[in-house]
């Protein structure tokens, strides 16, 4: 099974941010990324990459790290 790129997880992001703006955007990112990528989720949760309790400087940092370690390989 093929798994979403980063430029239609950060589209995803986008519509939920927009449709749902009392949501934290950190908040968003780590709800969606547990759902698309349950891996990459599990590697950052609990690290200083973690951004659900913020908002948009370390949901930055994070949505940064993503898309340098994104791949569009199967999971496993």
């Amino acid at each position: 099974m093929e798994i979403m790129t980063f430029n239609d997880f950060f589209s995803e992001i986008y519509r939920i941010s927009m449709k749902n703006p009392n949501l934290r955007l950190g908040q968003i990112v780590m709800n969606c990324l547990s759902e698309i990528r349950p891996d990459k989720y599990n590697e950052i949760t609990g690290t200083e990459l973690d951004c659900f309790y913020s908002n948009y400087k370390k949901a930055g940092k994070t949505m940064t790290y993503l898309q340098n370690n994104w791949t569009n390989n199967e999971t496993t």
